[in-house]
């Protein structure tokens, strides 16, 4: 079994999120596929992964902001999107 993938969640200019999810999760797919992509600043497709990954994010919690994001993760992705 992998180590977790750590997402760097950016809503530019208002916030920066953290989120973990497991390496095999469709979530860990959609952000892999995403890296370094913004909505609303690049050219991206009506069904890129982005798109995805954008509007499952309420479904689970982001780490707090007052800890110390504690790896192990396989890999860290920094995506969002900008207002």
């Amino acid at each position: 079994m992998g180590y977790p993938v750590l997402l760097v969640w950016e809503e530019v200019p208002e916030s920066t999120k953290l989120y973990v999810f497991e390496e095999t999760s469709d979530m860990a797919k959609w952000a892999l596929a995403s890296v370094g992509k913004y909505i609303n600043q690049d050219d991206l497709e009506d069904d890129h992964p982005l798109h995805q990954l954008s509007e499952n994010l309420g479904q689970f919690d982001e780490l707090p902001h007052d800890k110390v994001a504690v790896g192990p993760f396989s890999k860290v992705v920094v995506c969002g999107f900008v207002m």
